[in-house]
C-alpha cells in the first residue's frame, strides 16, 4: 500500500520554489524590474562606426540609457521618399534617471499603499520625460551628437548638450512628438569636414620642392660646410668669451678706481659748497654797496651837468666866472667817478675769482661795467671840449 505523500510538504517545496524564481527574477531584472524606458530615435547621415549596441547615453555627463538598435533607414515613416538621415539609432532613457516628485509621508504608509504610489510614479515618468525633452530642445536647443568614448579603441557614445545656436521649428517639435530627438554634427566630423573640403595640391607641390631643395643641398656638401662654419663660429665666440673674461677683469677694477675717486671728489665738492655759498653771498653784499655808492656819485654828476648847462645858459663870457668854476667841479665829480670805477674793478675782480666764468651774474656785471665804461668816456670828451671851445654850447658843434 503507497504511503500518503503529506500536502504540508507539497505547499513547502512549491514556496521553496516560488522563493528561487522570485530571487532569479530579482537577480536578472535587477532595477529594470520598477523602471520604465522610452524609447526615442535618432538619425545621423555620417558614419557610425565606433558606436556599438549597449554604448551609453550620457546627458552632460550623466548617464540616462544605452544605445539599443542600429540600422540603416533609407526611407520615410509616412513614404517611399529618401531621406537624408539614412542611419536610425535607437536608444531607451529610463524614467528613474530623472528624480521623480515623491511623497515625504510615503514612509509611513503601508507597503501596499507604497507600491501603489510607487507604480503610480513610474506610470507618470514616461510623461514627465517627454515633456522635460520637449523644453529642453524648444528653450535651450538640446542636440544629440556622438562622441568619442575612448581615442585608442575608437568607441563613441551619444551626448545630449545645449547648443544656443541651435534653430527650432515646427518639423523639429513634431519629430520630437515622435520620440525623434534632433541631432546635431560633433566637433571633430566638423573639422574633419572642413578639412575634406579644401585642396591640399599646392602644399604638397611646395612641399615637394622644398625637399627637393633640401636635398640638392646635402648631395652638393653646402650641409657640411654649413656646419663646419657653426662649428668654427662656436669655436670662435668660445675663444672670444675666454679674452673677454681676461679683459674685463683688470678694466672693472680699473673702473672700480675711478668710481672710487669720482666719490672722493664729490665729498670734497660738498664739504666745501657750504664755504662758497657763503663767499658768494658776501661778494653779493659788497657788489649791492658798491652799487648804492656808484648810483649817488652818478646822480651828482647828473646834477652837477645840469647845473652846468643852466649856467652857461645864462653866461656870456665863457672863459672865466661860474661856468669855469663849473668845469673845474665837473672834472673833480669825474675823478671821484673813476675812482668808484676802479672799485667797481676790483669788485669785479673778486667776483670772477669766486663765480664762473660764465655764470649770469659776472656777465651782466661786466655789460654793466662796460656802459659806465662809456658813459665816462663820453662824459670826459664833453668836458674837455668845453675847456677848449666853451662856445660850443651857444653856437652848436
Amino acid at each position: 500500500m503507497a504511503k500518503k505523500i503529506s500536502s504540508t510538504m507539497i505547499g513547502a517545496f512549491v514556496l521553496c520554489a516560488l522563493a528561487i524564481f522570485i530571487w532569479i527574477l530579482f537577480l536578472l531584472g535587477g532595477k529594470s524590474l520598477f523602471s520604465r524606458t522610452v524609447i526615442y530615435h535618432m538619425y545621423f547621415d555620417k558614419s557610425v562606426k565606433g558606436l556599438n549596441l549597449g554604448a551609453p547615453v550620457m546627458f552632460r555627463g550623466v548617464r540616462i540609457g544605452e544605445v539599443t538598435d542600429i540600422r540603416l533607414q533609407p526611407y520615410s515613416l509616412e513614404g517611399d521618399d529618401l531621406i537624408s538621415w539614412p542611419i536610425q539609432i535607437t536608444v531607451e532613457l529610463t524614467t528613474n534617471s530623472i528624480n521623480a516628485d515623491y511623497d515625504a509621508d510615503a514612509e509611513r504608509w503601508s507597503p501596499l499603499a507604497q507600491a501603489r504610489a510607487k507604480a503610480l510614479s513610474i506610470s507618470q515618468a514616461e510623461d514627465r520625460m517627454n515633456e522635460w525633452f520637449l523644453r529642453l530642445v524648444r528653450d535651450y536647443g538640446m542636440r544629440a551628437q556622438l562622441q568619442s568614448l575612448s581615442l585608442v579603441t575608437g568607441q563613441l557614445y551619444i551626448e545630449l548638450n545645449f547648443f544656443e545656436d541651435s534653430v527650432v521649428n515646427g518639423q523639429i517639435l513634431a519629430d520630437l512628438e515622435r520620440h525623434i530627438l534632433p541631432t546635431r554634427v560633433s566637433a571633430f566630423e566638423r573639422f574633419f569636414m572642413s578639412l575634406s573640403k579644401k585642396e591640399f595640391g599646392e602644399q604638397m607641390d611646395s612641399m615637394q620642392l622644398v625637399l627637393a631643395i633640401i636635398s640638392d643641398f646635402v648631395k652638393r656638401g653646402d650641409a657640411e660646410k654649413v656646419l663646419k662654419n657653426i662649428v668654427e663660429i662656436s669655436e670662435n665666440t668660445r675663444k672670444l668669451s675666454s679674452s673677454a673674461n681676461l679683459f674685463l677683469v683688470p678694466a672693472i677694477g680699473t673702473l672700480s678706481g675711478v668710481l672710487e675717486k669720482a666719490d672722493r671728489a664729490i665729498t670734497g665738492i660738498e664739504a666745501r659748497l657750504p664755504q662758497l655759498l657763503e663767499g658768494a653771498d658776501a661778494s653779493m653784499t659788497t657788489w649791492n654797496d658798491t652799487l648804492l655808492r656808484l648810483s649817488g656819485k652818478l646822480e651828482a654828476v647828473m646834477n652837477d651837468t645840469q647845473q652846468l648847462v643852466q649856467h652857461l645858459d645864462r653866461t656870456i663870457t665863457l672863459e672865466e666866472g661860474p661856468a669855469a668854476e663849473l668845469v673845474t667841479k665837473l672834472s673833480g665829480t669825474l675823478d671821484g667817478l673813476d675812482q668808484a670805477l676802479d672799485d667797481v674793478s676790483a669788485l669785479s675782480r673778486t667776483l670772477q675769482q669766486r663765480a664762473a666764468p660764465n655764470s649770469p651774474m659776472l656777465q651782466d656785471l661786466e655789460a654793466t661795467l662796460q656802459e659806465l665804461s662809456r658813459a665816462a668816456q663820453s662824459l670826459r670828451a664833453l668836458t674837455d671840449m668845453l675847456k677848449r671851445q666853451p662856445e660850443v654850447l651857444l653856437r652848436g658843434k
